[in-house]
């Protein structure tokens, strides 16, 4: 019983709402609030708080959610092991992804995945990576793509790519030293590889702005209001005025990860999940690079 209490408690703080909730969950509105109020009771203390604005969760109801999610994660992996044993491809999973990604790579890796595993519901969060990285430790997603990162010890990754950075400008600038450029223009900065650029110590470039819109940074570049470095994953549908200077990979490149939390104890649906995506990416990147090779020198 207290499985299905935690599972209507999640629900109501993902929707904020009773009645929503139970829409999802198939139950009535009271139902879900004798639920919420019969855990409150069972624990003595208050988990949210109610008024005209909403529902929010308390401090305490924030400590104890992530201890719930924990438990529902582990009731879910149970029953796909159950699933596997019984020779069925069953369960769900949640994938963390940076919005790139989600265009560049997602749709080949979940349309080969649902092929194989028709059965299984798959996720998707988009997000930055540090907050791809905080869903995979709190055990909101069960795996994640992330740009580059620190050691963190709880988390596990595998390198999967390494992403070319280019080098945007208006096209009426002149292509003459790369550095001079970037130290010299106006240079907006990426937040999202902000960290990656500032490792670059030849870069030194004098920052205008800071954006994680990186449509809107390319819209700037494309006004001549400044230069920016953005990966080739970024790169889709150019306008006409942005022209790309490539950058060699000895200076700069992005590392594409996948990340768990354990890999050694990822679910059975996540397991499957990680397989396809190296098969995927074995089969399909060296492609993906030779063609952003063919655009860069068109």
């Amino acid at each position: 019983m207290s499985i299905q209490k935690y599972a209507i408690f999640r629900e109501v703080v993902d929707t904020g709402s009773f009645s929503l909730a139970g829409e999802r969950l198939g139950i009535s509105q009271s139902a879900v609030s004798h639920s919420v109020t019969s855990l409150e009771k069972e624990y003595k203390v208050k988990l949210l708080a109610r008024s005209r604005s909403g529902i929010q969760l308390t401090d305490s109801g924030q400590r104890i959610l992530q201890y719930i999610d924990k438990i529902l994660y582990l009731e879910e992996k149970m029953n796909q092991e159950l699933a596997e044993i019984r020779g069925l491809e069953l369960g769900s999973l949640t994938i963390g992804t940076v919005t790139p990604l989600t265009s560049e790579w997602l749709p080949g890796i979940l349309k080969r995945f649902h092929e194989q595993y028709p059965s299984i519901q798959v996720n998707i969060r988009e997000g930055t990576s540090q907050e791809i990285i905080e869903w995979v430790e709190n055990g909101e997603a069960d795996i994640g793509f992330a740009y580059s990162l620190k050691e963190r010890r709880r988390i596990d990754r595998l390198l999967l790519a390494h992403e070319p950075f280019y080098l945007l400008v208006h096209e009426d600038v002149l292509e003459e030293d790369l550095f001079g450029l970037i130290r010299e223009m106006p240079f907006i900065m990426p937040k999202s590889y902000k960290e990656i650029i500032q490792q670059q110590k030849a870069f030194k470039p004098t920052v205008l702005l800071e954006l994680a819109d990186e449509r809107g940074i390319i819209e700037l570049v494309n006004k001549g209001l400044g230069i920016t470095v953005l990966p080739k994953l970024s790169l889709h549908d150019l306008p006409e005025g942005v022209k790309m200077i490539p950058i060699s990979s000895d200076m700069i490149q992005l590392p594409v990860h996948i990340v768990s939390l354990m890999f050694s104890a990822m679910s059975p649906a996540a397991e499957k999940m990680s397989a396809t995506i190296s098969l995927w990416l074995n089969e399909n990147y060296n492609n993906i690079m030779l063609t952003n090779e063919k655009h860069s020198s068109n």
